[in-house]
């Protein structure tokens, strides 16, 4: 739906905020609060592309369009590959061969991405069966919390919450929704963590100021249910490729394998689009040529790409 809605914007309402944004490893996408991680990232679209491309190869090959030059490319630190089919060749084959060409490198990433996210229940569900919230991770401090006056100086980053005033707590929601309500700003509390206990005052919620509120950022925590899981090696090879499936922060959230999946997608779908060089380009002007004559198709596709900004 989401994608849909995207799709239409881009073409029919220039003032709407881009659906579609380039990504870079180690930076934040423009207008979310991800950030594609750097190492994961660069093997992520390492895996993306090459399959991308590949796939151009393999239907290239089955159709008899020679191979030029194939191989790995760097742009800056951004991994790539290409392959070089004859063009001459190419543009002399029929409809449906130039067709099954430009649509089997974004048709690839999408079938990747599909069975990417058929297993990603698989582990979704051997997660849970492995791991447990274990308490609430301090995620960070809000710009706004005044830190000495209310003793959150004492509190670091990376810390775990277990217990407020002695009752346990093991996620975020449990810690803000059931025992922060109890409270009010101004209370006094004292945090059980892994390094200790620490008396904090509550603040006001400046959306509604009868509410509590700590000044932090939360993240749930995790510890290991079975033998294997408790092996901290494990885990920590685990979760990166596959996650925290208890996380509530994006960037905390996706592992490896979740990360293919997202630009797998993303990366089929914006190649699909009938705008440009992209593949969705070619197959438009491949699938008008015939009916409207180069021109017109060349004027279409222009419109088109002008659309899109």
């Amino acid at each position: 739906g989401l994608i849909g809605v995207g799709v239409y914007q881009l073409f029919f309402d220039p003032t709407a905020p881009p659906m579609f944004a380039p990504v870079f490893p180690g930076l934040s996408i423009p207008g979310s609060p991800f950030k594609l991680p750097l190492f994961e990232g660069l093997i992520s679209l390492l895996v993306v592309v090459v399959i991308h491309e590949f796939s151009h190869g393999v239907v290239s090959k089955a159709y008899k369009i020679p191979i030029k030059s194939s191989g790995f490319v760097m742009f800056g630190p951004l991994p790539g590959a290409f392959v070089e089919p004859d063009e001459a060749k190419l543009k002399k084959a029929s409809s449906k061969t130039q067709l099954s060409m430009y649509a089997a490198g974004p048709f690839s990433n999408i079938l990747l991405a599909a069975f990417i996210f058929m297993l990603m229940f698989f582990f979704t569900s051997l997660s849970v069966a492995l791991y447990e919230p274990s308490g609430v991770i301090i995620d960070g401090f809000m710009d706004d919390a005044d830190l000495e006056a209310r003793g959150l100086y004492n509190l670091s980053e990376g810390e775990v919450i277990t217990k407020i005033d002695n009752v346990s707590v093991s996620t975020s929601f449990q810690l803000v929704n059931t025992t922060l309500s109890n409270y009010g700003p101004g209370d006094v509390v004292v945090f059980t963590t892994n390094q200790g206990e620490k008396t904090i005052v509550l603040g006001a919620d400046p959306k509604n100021e009868s509410s509590p509120l700590i000044g932090i950022y939360l993240e749930n925590a995790i510890a290991g249910k079975t033998n294997i899981s408790e092996n901290k090696v494990f885990t920590k090879a685990y979760l990166w490729l596959f996650g925290n499936p208890y996380a509530i922060n994006l960037n905390r959230g996706l592992g490896l394998v979740s990360l293919i999946f997202v630009l797998s997608f993303g990366i089929g779908i914006v190649n699909l689009l009938p705008a440009g060089p992209l593949d969705g380009g070619r197959m438009v002007y491949v699938s008008f040529k015939d009916k409207l004559g180069e021109k017109k198709t060349l004027k279409l596709l222009g419109l088109l790409f002008q659309a899109s900004y």
